[in-house]
Order: structure tokens, then C-alpha cells, then sequence
């Protein structure tokens, strides 16, 4: 982790252009109204089930998907399928992936910039 902080703080010192970031241009696209509310969806009910199963967690809608990419990173990184996917259903994993969608459509997609009616947006037409 000290590894990471120091290369982005001499990054950020040097104003370098990371293309890996949104953040370079300001006419990026931002999803956030679109994925927090579905997160809010799917997320609600996984939060209490784990917290169910491991009292002291205290999880919250927004640690969801973070655990859920857990699955399939460990399970490169160890060759094998990683126990963190044992904690969801496939159903799940299908309503993460939409969240997943939600983003790259809005924030980049065909809606980026457009009016799109989306449930729970008071300023679609």
C-alpha cells in the first residue's frame, strides 16, 4: 500500500495524464444517480443477509459491490474459484452485473449526455 500512495502522489505531482482515469476529462460521463439507486435495489438485501451471518460486520449497501468484485479477481489471482463467490447467488451476480452495465451505459455509453428516464430521476422528461 505505501508502494501505491507513493506513485500516486509523485503522479499527481507531475500532472501526469493517466489515461486509466475518467477524472483527465472534464466532459467524462458520471452514473452515479443511475447505479446508487439500483445499488440500493439489489444491494439491500445481500447487506442484511451477511450481516445476519456475521454479526459486527456492519456492511452497507456501498460495500457490496466491492465484495462482489472480490470473486472474480481472487479467482484469477489464485487460478482456482475464490470462496467470495460462494457468498452470492447467481441471481446476484446477474443484478451486479447490471449494475456494472448501468454504469458504462450512463457514464459512457449511449445515455452519456442524454435525458434517459430513469425510475427515481425527478429531472428526466
Amino acid at each position: 500500500m505505501r508502494f501505491a500512495t507513493l506513485v500516486t502522489t509523485y503522479a499527481d505531482e507531475l500532472q501526469l495524464n493517466d489515461t486509466l482515469t475518467n477524472k483527465m476529462c472534464p466532459n467524462a460521463g458520471n452514473a452515479d444517480e443511475q447505479t446508487h439507486h439500483w445499488q440500493s435495489i439489489f444491494a439491500r438485501p445481500i447487506v442484511h443477509r451477511l450481516n445476519q451471518a456475521a454479526p459486527g460486520a456492519n456492511l452497507v449497501d456501498i460495500d457490496i459491490p466491492y465484495l462482489m468484485s472480490l470473486c472474480p479477481f481472487e479467482t484469477v489471482a489464485k487460478q482456482t474459484k475464490s470462496h467470495f463467490c460462494d457468498l452470492f447467488t447467481q441471481q446476484e451476480f446477474e443484478a451486479f452485473e447490471y449494475y456494472g452495465d448501468l454504469d458504462k451505459f450512463y457514464g459512457f455509453g449511449y445515455a452519456f449526455g442524454a435525458n434517459f428516464y430513469f425510475p427515481g430521476n425527478a429531472s428526466a422528461n
